[in-house]
């Protein structure tokens, strides 16, 4: 059996993340706790909070982050460039589907970013039409 990927582990890990914040009574993430945000937010109540870290303790997800974002940070300009193009097929595919999604913008690295890109048009996080769009294509192993 092969070994997987950086990307493979991770995507598990955010699976796992995942199901134990539904577990949790949480239908989907909803974003990071803010101690300088609005104290009545969802995402700085409590009972979130401890659902994070219960759900990143379990799955591994952000210790996985931190890996991959240091593999992302050796990547060499061709192998930026082309997750980079196929990033941008990406949000093609998602503004064809009606999605109002803002340019990417390159992190240190050149890489862009699309972190807080992915709402649909009515303003939430819809990752299933996001996964529809990625598996359209295969980015580079690594």
């Amino acid at each position: 059996m092969a070994e997987k990927s950086p990307r493979e582990q991770l995507n598990e890990a955010n699976a796992e993340f995942n199901s134990c914040l539904s577990a949790e009574s949480y239908d989907r993430f909803l974003g990071f706790p803010d101690s300088e945000g609005d104290p009545n937010a969802p995402e700085n109540q409590k009972g979130y909070r401890d659902a994070l870290e219960l759900c990143n303790t379990r799955s591994g997800a952000g210790a996985l982050r931190e890996g991959f974002a240091e593999s992302r940070a050796e990547r060499t300009p061709e192998q930026v460039e082309q997750v980079n193009e196929l990033m941008l097929e990406v949000l093609d595919c998602l503004r064809a589907r009606g999605w109002d999604v803002a340019d990417p913008l390159p992190d240190e690295t050149g890489a862009l970013n699309l972190r807080g890109l992915f709402q649909n048009p009515d303003g939430e996080l819809d990752m299933e039409q996001v996964r529809e769009c990625m598996t359209s294509f295969r980015p580079p192993r690594g």
